[in-house]
């Protein structure tokens, strides 16, 4: 998601599209060093909660096979940098 966003507004760049100013771009998965390699805006999930519910399930699932299916919702993080206009 981060190569492809990159790759976006390189090529939108090379097109004299300004990144934010014309096109907002927003990634998805804060991955390691997104900051350091571009600007990006993306949303993060928490990836460790995630493995910890599904471990869960899955466990309570062999226990119980029977056991009704449970959704699950975690919530995701907007982390704001300087790919998406910012509205006054």
């Amino acid at each position: 998601s981060k190569l492809i966003a990159i790759g976006v507004i390189n090529t939108l760049d090379s097109f004299g599209i300004n990144v934010p100013k014309d096109v907002s771009v927003l990634g998805f998965d804060n991955i390691l060093g997104q900051k350091l390699l571009a600007p990006i805006n993306a949303i993060t999930q928490p990836v460790a909660s995630l493995a910890s519910e599904a471990i869960s399930l899955l466990n309570s699932k062999i226990k119980e096979p029977d056991r009704t299916v449970k959704t699950v919702v975690l919530g995701v993080e907007l982390i704001e940098r300087d790919s998406v206009i910012k509205f006054k």
